[in-house]
């Protein structure tokens, strides 16, 4: 009986424990964040908020704006179990349409025309450029249109001016400067004469010498080298007036300077009077000469080369004389034997001549065989064999020709079949005449946004042609009026305006003249007025309150936000937190004893 009625102590102290644990919040579910706006209560994490159903597991899907090319979204949120979506976080407003949080794609803006890839027209060469129209918001490229400029006869890219003839003081120069882009364009300019300044200078007074001229003070001009008796340059004169001239030496006696000998000359000098500085010498002749003579003996002579007499040569004078005394003085030229030339014999044919080759022929000196010469034979006289080339008629841009023979030998040209007439091939060339066009004619017709195309045929062969383009015709724009429409808290405005549906530009008028940029067009969003906070649920000290603030543009517009659980004052906490498992442990154990201690006390009974 003691055991059941400690059983029964035991569960009531864990119902005890187990309402003690919930009515201090321990059993808590941490709340979601609210879906109309942040959650500015303090920390609450052992507050008590229990979703519909807890067998959800709720993520949130943020909002996500649409853009030009993606659809956006509202915030919502998503399952991970059950893959339903909900309108709030704790799964209590499901969303079964789930297109209703989709927001659908805005579409391009398109913007102003801008030129790229330009390549500007030349004075000889067509420009082109890209016309391309991006989208304002996304900046992605819409249309691409490519544009044709037409030959600036006037776009020189000129080069700088270059001389090409100075000026003088008498004549103009000139400067020239050349087109970059064809250097057959080119223009000239004079450059005016040269504007003569006297350009004085100083020359001092100078004495004559003997041999040098001296000058009285004058002024030459630097730039036209005349010559003035003035430093102002008025009195003109001549280098005749202004030089002094030269009064010549006056010589003293020739004085011996140096002995002569038989091999040496002497040397002998004499001295100005005026100017010791000044002197000249003169040679004094060798002494009476001795001669010491050596034989040369006679050399017959050769064909090419000339032999000589035997003679006799001083070592000390070099002078030639016939007797070995030295008596009878002679020369070279009468020692000399004259070299008598070749002996030639009859010319032998070593070679003969063909009609392609020229030959050979050879002659032997009679007196020297090792000496010979050789010479050409003629090439053989040609005999033509003629072929006819048979004329070809001109077509409008390839020559044609008129019939003629050629020598498959030499070949030459000509005009008769017995080679008597000799012509050219440019003598026999028949120009070719060119095309004779027809008129042109519209093969595709020119829209706003594509070049049409024109072809014209040659009348002498219509398998002759050729085609142009015909430009693209002007824009007329075709406008619509976009009405006017507010700013609110959350979406943009935009001002009355007109659109081109071709070209896609703004107007502020019906008429297309005044455009208007697109970002000129729409107004901001004014965004939220909010009011104050009003409690719309009062807390208690189990339950979470709740406030709300209405915005004052839109009174459809709101957001709420919690207020946390009151605080029991009179009821004071000993201790730290016990973990609700540990609570939960607890109680299992208590109804456990109380179980054994029932079953324990009921066998003692059977016993």
């Amino acid at each position: 009986m003691k055991s059941i009625k400690n059983s029964v102590f035991s569960f009531i102290i864990c119902l005890l424990i187990l309402a003690e644990a919930f009515s201090s919040g321990l059993f808590a579910v941490p709340a979601f964040a609210s879906s109309t706006g942040p959650d500015e209560s303090t920390d609450n994490s052992s507050d008590i908020v229990l979703p519909v159903d807890p067998f959800h597991s709720l993520s949130c899907v943020p909002a996500k704006g649409a853009t030009c090319t993606e659809e956006g979204n509202t915030v919502y949120y998503s399952c991970s179990e059950c893959g339903k979506w909900f309108e709030d976080s704790l799964g209590t407003v499901e969303i079964t349409d789930k297109t209703s949080v989709v927001i659908p794609a805005n579409g391009h803006t398109p913007g102003n025309a801008v030129t790229e890839n330009e390549t500007p027209a030349t004075c000889s060469a067509v420009g082109s450029c890209d016309e391309v129209v991006y989208c304002t918001v996304c900046h992605a490229e819409i249309s691409r249109t490519q544009k044709t400029i037409q030959i600036d006869g006037d776009a020189h890219d000129w080069n700088e001016w270059t001389q090409t003839k100075a000026p003088t003081e008498t004549e103009k120069g000139e400067e020239k400067r050349t087109c970059k882009r064809d250097p057959s364009h080119f223009e000239t300019r004079d450059i005016p004469v040269l504007v003569h300044t006297h350009d004085l200078s100083l020359v001092p007074a100078k004495d004559a010498t003997c041999t040098e001229a001296g000058n009285i003070v004058y002024y030459a001009c630097s730039g036209c080298n005349k010559i003035f008796m003035d430093p102002a340059g008025t009195l003109g004169t001549d280098l005749e007036n202004v030089t002094v001239a030269a009064p010549g030496h006056d010589w003293g006696e020739w004085t011996q300077t140096k002995a002569p000998t038989e091999t040496e000359k002497g040397e002998e000098k004499r001295t100005c009077k005026r100017d010791p500085d000044h002197f000249e010498t003169r040679e004094i002749p060798v002494l009476g000469h001795t001669h010491s003579l050596s034989l040369v003996p006679g050399k017959d002579a050769a064909c090419t080369e000339a032999g000589n007499k035997p003679y006799y040569v001083c070592s000390g004078c070099s002078k030639i004389f016939t007797d070995p005394a030295g008596t009878v003085e002679t020369d070279i030229d009468d020692v000399t034997v004259a070299a008598p030339g070749h002996d030639w014999g009859e010319w032998t044919q070593t070679k003969a001549p063909t009609e392609a080759e020229k030959g050979e022929e050879k002659r032997t000196c009679k007196r020297d065989p090792s000496h010979f010469e050789t010479r050409e034979i003629p090439v053989l006289v040609h005999t033509h064999v003629l072929t006819l080339v048979p004329g070809k008629d001109a077509t409008c841009n390839e020559a044609g020709c008129k019939p003629y023979y050629v020598c498959s030998g030499c070949k030459k040209i000509f005009k008769d079949p017995d080679g008597t007439v000799g012509t050219s091939l440019e003598s026999l060339t028949v120009a070719a005449p060119g095309h004779d066009w027809g008129e042109w004619t519209q093969t595709k017709a020119p829209t706003e946004t594509e070049k049409g195309e024109e072809k014209r045929t040659c009348r002498r062969d219509p398998s002759h042609f050729e085609t142009r383009e015909v430009p693209v015709l002007g824009h007329t724009h075709r406008l619509t009026f976009v009405p006017a429409k507010e700013a609110t808290e959350t979406e943009s405005g935009n001002k009355a305006y007109y659109i081109c549906s071709d070209c896609k530009k703004c107007f502020g008028d019906a008429s297309g003249t005044t455009e208007i940029d697109t970002d000129d067009l729409s107004t901001a969003p004014l965004g939220h007025d909010w009011g104050e906070w009003v409690q719309t649920k009062a807390p208690t000290e189990t339950e979470k309150g709740e406030e709300k603030r209405t915005c004052r543009r839109d009174p459809s517009h709101f957001e709420t936000r919690e207020i946390p659980p009151l605080h029991d004052s009179t009821s004071p906490k000993t201790g730290g937190v016990i973990h609700p498992v540990l609570w939960v442990m607890l109680a299992v154990l208590s109804l456990a004893g109380l179980v054994v201690t029932a079953i324990v006390s009921r066998k003692k009974r059977a016993d």
